[in-house]
């Protein structure tokens, strides 16, 4: 549907008190892209924010991923010129 509406816009998968680690290998495979944290983690979760996003990046790197640097997501936001 994204395609539809709005083709080639960027998108993430994200979650408040969601696991989203499941979806990861999918999320990479169509082209989006993740956020991770303890603002995201289910509530009372046991893994600190560094766990979180360790096991993110794990999962990433084993979809065939990329973490994006700073001056990557700049890049991107910046506007055209």
């Amino acid at each position: 549907m994204l395609d539809q509406v709005a083709p080639g816009a960027n998108w993430m998968l994200a979650g408040l008190h969601v696991d989203v680690a499941p979806m990861i290998p999918r999320a990479i495979a169509e082209g989006g892209h993740v956020r991770v944290g303890l603002e995201d983690a289910p509530w009372g979760s046991d893994k600190t924010n560094l766990q979180w996003v360790e096991d993110a990046v794990r999962r990433i790197e084993n979809s065939g991923g990329a973490l994006a640097t700073a001056q990557d997501i700049r890049a991107t936001l910046s506007p055209e010129e």
